[in-house]
């Protein structure tokens, strides 16, 4: 009698544990489900979103510094890219030297991230031409692509100073991570480019979109990389294959290039910058790395030598 009591109990209790199984089995699935859409789906639709929107951050909206704080003289200047965006800048003429240096901001800032690199030019008794990225700053409203649509930014530029100013000098590209980018690219395109300096620049698109995915998402680099990859291309049309800084390099041929390095960089680690040096054809390619300097910060880490740096290598790049 004790033990049909004993059953009786017990079958129940075995229904109701097979009946939670069942349950989690079936929540566990769900949220498996909802995750991996949230991963392989949302999350890259937002992440391209996001990239290709951004623009210059309220606190650098806020900075109201000129050429004007430095003493120097410039002029407001407006033109246009290479694909008809219309473009917001300052030209400042320099002081002894027939050269210019077109400088080329970050992702998020405006041209007056670099105008203290452009003061320290002027005072050298260089040209300088800053102007906002499109996206960003004062510039007319596109997508913002990392640099590759900033190219024909870049591009613009030098057709400025060639068409519309006549100028006849030498003409350089100084850029910040998405600006050294871009100047990268422009200058594969541009032989009217003499010299580069490329500030935090990349290996290409895809390698820094996996680096950034894996080392500080820790997500699964190769599928979502392949994912903002097909994204970008539909919604800027940005080629993938050939976003590639690697090739550019190479592409200039012998025309000199500088390239700095943060040595506390985890986004753009210094060893990328060495590898792009090792591509430069150039027999007067330099490579500069910043001990302690973060991404695209070797300038506000050490002045002095990041100065030092530039003065030289143009002195040795620009014949003018």
């Amino acid at each position: 009698m004790m033990r049909e009591q004993r059953d009786r109990i017990a079958w129940p209790k075995r229904l109701i544990t097979s009946h939670r199984i069942k349950q989690l089995a079936k929540g566990l699935a769900w949220a498996t489900a909802v995750g991996a859409i949230c991963i392989f789906i949302i999350g890259p639709c937002a992440m391209v979103w996001f990239m290709t929107r951004a623009g210059t951050r309220p606190m650098d909206r806020r900075l109201s510094d000129t050429p004007a704080t430095y003493g120097a003289s410039y002029e407001d200047i407006s033109f246009q890219a290479d694909d008809g965006l219309q473009l917001k800048g300052w030209y400042i003429p320099g002081r002894g030297r027939s050269a210019c240096v077109i400088l080329c901001h970050g992702r998020f800032r405006s041209r007056r991230e670099v105008l203290p690199q452009a003061m320290e030019l002027w005072e050298e008794g260089y040209s300088a031409l800053l102007f906002d990225f499109r996206q960003h700053g004062e510039s007319q409203s596109k997508w913002s692509t990392f640099g590759y649509e900033e190219r024909k930014d870049v591009k613009g530029a030098v057709r400025y100073m060639l068409a519309e100013r006549r100028y006849t000098g030498s003409i350089a590209v100084l850029g910040v991570s998405m600006g050294a980018a871009a100047a990268l690219l422009a200058a594969a395109e541009t032989p009217e480019i003499e010299a580069v300096i490329a500030d935090s620049a990349f290996r290409s698109f895809r390698n820094t979109v996996a680096h950034h995915i894996r080392s500080f998402l820790r997500l699964p680099a190769y599928t979502i990389t392949e994912e903002i990859l097909f994204l970008m291309r539909i919604m800027a049309g940005v080629d993938g294959t050939a976003f590639d800084l690697e090739m550019a390099v190479r592409r200039m041929n012998s025309r000199p290039i500088l390239f700095i390095a943060g040595g506390a960089d985890r986004r753009m680690p210094p060893t990328i910058a060495a590898d792009l040096w090792r591509q430069s054809a150039s027999p007067r390619k330099a490579l500069l790395i910043v001990p302690r300097a973060g991404h695209g910060h070797a300038y506000q880490t050490n002045p002095h030598q990041y100065r030092s740096a530039i003065v030289d290598f143009l002195g040795m790049s620009l014949p003018h």
